[in-house]
């Protein structure tokens, strides 16, 4: 019998969510590419949260920077070859946004940027899998398209403060009580002033996600705007920034689909985080600071 991983299946039994392949070298997928982190501060701590079906919410603080979080399972020749080829397409555009050098989404770098950014959602729902269940057909067919489908909606804007929900937040509402055909939505500002809400379901459920979808533009106020589905026009970033508590609500379905009144508070910052980083002093020793830069 086989090595068991994390799953609880063996090497032998377990199969890569994109290409489906099975005994073959398994390697650790990068939520976010562990380059992109080398033009940010990598911070310290992060706090990712998820919001249930039933409206309760989970969080939790993990040691580590939004570029170092990866996740087991992906084959490695899925992360070291089209997945890796995406995410270096995208880099240029993704880190001028996030950087804002610019404010603006050319026509050519749409498509590169979404399929990157929707990844990454793909790969922070696989992370929490065991929870949450999986849009299962969702990776298979991103392998298929190299693409997002065009039933997948990804939203994007920009905040003020810079990494705004850092390390993710992730909401799903079941439209059957089945979590297979929950419709979901993934969030994070890991990249700097880029803030980005990704939405998807099953391929049935595409009105009810346009649906979603609407309520969380309407929710923003006008400070996200749709970068896919597209027909390869420039995208524009809305020119008011989304707030911490804006983001809040529209990155909870229940909210932003008025099933709830309010968003579930934060998980609070722990006394010990605190303690470690009781001056700016403290806090600058604690970041590690960007190594490289774009030559613009």
């Amino acid at each position: 019998m086989g090595r068991q991983n994390g799953d609880g299946a063996t090497e032998r039994q377990r199969r890569c969510p994109f290409c489906g392949a099975s005994g073959v070298k398994f390697s650790k997928e990068h939520w976010l590419p562990a380059d992109w982190g080398d033009y940010f501060p990598r911070l310290p701590n992060l706090i990712s949260a998820r919001h249930d079906y039933d409206g309760e919410s989970t969080s939790r603080v993990e040691n580590l920077s939004q570029f170092d979080k990866q996740f087991d399972g992906i084959c490695s020749d899925c992360n070291s070859g089209w997945l890796q080829e995406n995410d270096v397409a995208a880099k240029q555009g993704a880190i001028d946004l996030a950087l804002r050098r610019r404010t603006y989404v050319s026509a050519p770098e749409v498509l590169p940027l979404a399929t990157s950014l929707y990844r990454a959602a793909l790969i922070g729902m696989w992370g929490q899998r065991d929870a949450y269940g999986l849009p299962s057909t969702r990776f298979s067919e991103l392998y298929e398209l190299r693409r997002p489908p065009r039933d997948a909606h990804i939203l994007i804007g920009h905040n003020n403060e810079g990494f705004l929900y850092a390390g993710g937040n992730y909401s799903a509402l079941t439209v059957d009580g089945f979590r297979e055909t929950a419709v979901r939505s993934f969030a994070f500002g890991g990249l700097g002033h880029l803030f980005v809400v990704v939405i998807v379901s099953a391929p049935e459920l595409g009105a009810v996600v346009s649906h979603a979808v609407r309520e969380v533009k309407r929710a923003a106020g006008g400070s996200l705007v749709a970068l896919w589905p597209n027909s390869r026009r420039r995208v524009d970033l809305p020119q008011h920034p989304i707030s911490r508590e804006t983001a809040a609500r529209v990155t909870e379905l229940g909210v932003a689909l008025g099933l709830r009144d309010q968003p579930v508070e934060r998980t609070p910052i722990p006394e010990r985080v605190r303690a470690k980083y009781p001056t700016r002093d403290a806090i600058n020793r604690s970041v590690r600071m960007p190594t490289k830069q774009i030559d613009w």
